[in-house]
């Protein structure tokens, strides 16, 4: 079972696969397939595709990285 979380990339969204460590109630510990600078979709998506446009509402600037 293939596990993905949207990103967004050049104004569109863009669909990645990732390896999650660990899921909890609504948290997800991802430790594989995001790289420095991604911008992930945190909102819950219904009826998107790869390459809709889309832009950020704001960044976080404390993620803890453990």
């Amino acid at each position: 079972d293939q596990q993905y979380v949207y990103l967004i990339r050049n104004g569109q969204l863009e669909r990645q696969q990732v390896s999650i460590a660990r899921l909890e109630t609504e948290d997800a510990i991802i430790n594989g397939g995001l790289s420095d600078g991604d911008t992930l979709v945190t909102d819950v998506l219904q009826g998107v595709a790869p390459g809709m446009p889309a832009q950020s509402r704001g960044t976080l600037t404390d993620v803890e990285t453990n």
